[in-house]
């Protein structure tokens, strides 16, 4: 096995940080597509199961109105997922090209987006449970 030299060492260290940091951004999507689903779903279940409880027609008529709002919600946070892992991507491939020339320039721009496309999401929800209360 041939001795890793200091440099090398730190650039090797720097890829792993940022292969790492890639990595977990993208669990974030994907736990953001995961909850989408689980409340399309859910939605699905509520109806079911309202329906088979209520026979009166004034419940019939609530259980309508109320039929999508959970569908819409779980799209809705499997396209954030969706836009998450992609912003992730491409900072992850920025970083990549910094490292190899051994740049060190902070994209904020990339860094704002994804923060606020979770600080989106996190308020979507938020707004979505208090609505149903």
């Amino acid at each position: 096995m041939e001795r890793v030299k200091g440099n090398e060492f730190t650039m090797t260290t720097a890829h792993l940080a940022n292969e790492r940091t890639f990595l977990g951004w993208m669990r974030t999507g994907m736990a953001l597509m995961g909850v989408g689903f689980v409340l399309e779903k859910y939605d699905l279940f509520l109806l079911k199961v309202l329906e088979l409880v209520t026979t009166l027609e004034r419940s019939k008529a609530t259980v309508s109105n109320m039929q999508g709002s959970s569908v819409r919600l779980g799209i809705i946070m499997v396209e954030i997922g969706v836009i998450f892992a992609v912003l992730s991507t491409i900072k992850y491939r920025i970083t990549e090209k910094q490292i190899q020339n051994l740049t060190q320039l902070r994209c904020h721009v990339l860094d704002t987006l994804l923060i606020l496309t979770i600080t989106a999401a996190g308020v979507i929800v938020v707004i979505h449970i208090m609505s149903t209360k």
